[in-house]
């Protein structure tokens, strides 16, 4: 009989015992919430939970799933509500040890070989064939200048946007300059696009063509 008492008291002390985190989650309508006890109230943005991240809506207060900006950043969160960090997402985007995306810049992904460098862009997409040991920029021999890319290949077949200008390169791979690429847009001495200013007699206007309406005063 003590035996049966003294596991009664043992039931009702773990029934006393703060309930764990698991039992924080309330089932909404659309989805998930968590309930804050230390707050009173339910979690809101990046709340970090056991050993994982999760995002709640800071209205709605509802747990995020898939891609999230947040400042200037992105972050991805898989079906349950867990920040993903260091792996890829779609075989296209990588998101780093912090959980963001990896955006204009050299890495070796998790577990990969250090001289196997991937480039990803501004938007976060894997440049595939892009390498580490080659050189991208402008080169130039006798016939004019040329943009090679980090795959080893260069730009060619019209406009291209380089180093935040619009360039005209011709199938050769040769980039314009000094001259009228059609005839309504010109380019300067370093191939750039020429916007606002007088070509001679002719208005190049806000985007980049001439405006044949603008007469020059004589």
């Amino acid at each position: 009989m003590k035996i049966k008492n003294t596991a009664l008291v043992l039931i009702c002390f773990l029934l006393l015992l703060p309930v764990k985190a698991e039992a924080a989650w309330v089932k909404a309508e659309n989805g998930w919430k968590y309930w804050d006890e230390q707050k009173e109230e339910y979690a809101k943005g990046l709340t970090k939970i056991g050993p994982d991240t999760f995002y709640f809506d800071t209205l709605t207060r509802m747990m995020h799933t898939g891609w999230k900006r947040i400042g200037t950043d992105q972050y991805y969160f898989y079906y349950n509500g867990r920040m993903a960090k260091n792996t890829w997402i779609s075989g296209r985007y990588y998101v780093g040890k912090d959980g963001k995306m990896v955006k204009s810049k050299w890495i070796v992904p998790d577990g990969g070989n250090p001289k196997d460098k991937l480039y990803f862009n501004r938007n976060g997409v894997w440049l595939e064939g892009y390498r580490s040991d080659i050189k991208q920029g402008f080169e130039n021999d006798k016939k004019g200048y040329k943009y090679k890319n980090y795959n080893g290949d260069y730009l060619a077949g019209g406009w291209k946007l380089v180093q935040g200008s619009w360039r005209y390169f011709y199938e050769s791979g040769y980039m314009a300059v000094s001259k009228w690429v059609t005839e309504y847009c010109y380019v300067d001495d370093e191939g750039r696009l020429v916007k606002n200013q007088w070509v001679g007699d002719k208005y190049i206007g806000e985007d980049g063509r001439w405006d044949p309406s603008v007469k020059k005063e004589k």
